[in-house]
């Protein structure tokens, strides 16, 4: 199984993470991160193929926009 990173989007929302694939570079000794999708700490699912939510969710910075 792959390992897997989650990491704070920056010029985001505070709840905005993205989710990073770890995966071995033959060039150097640390791991290749490949972006697979955007996740939301509170929960909220986050449709990675509708550019306008994921405007909203970069646009954001204080609370979350899915909740007001």
């Amino acid at each position: 199984m792959a390992q897997t990173e989650l990491e704070p989007i920056q010029d985001g929302c505070i709840h905005l993470r993205g989710r990073y694939k770890l995966q071995p570079s033959r060039r150097s000794p640390f791991p290749e991160k490949r972006f697979l999708r955007y996740e939301c700490d509170k929960g909220h699912t986050i449709d990675s193929s509708n550019e306008e939510e994921i405007k909203k969710c970069l646009d954001q910075r204080v609370g979350c926009w899915k909740e007001d």
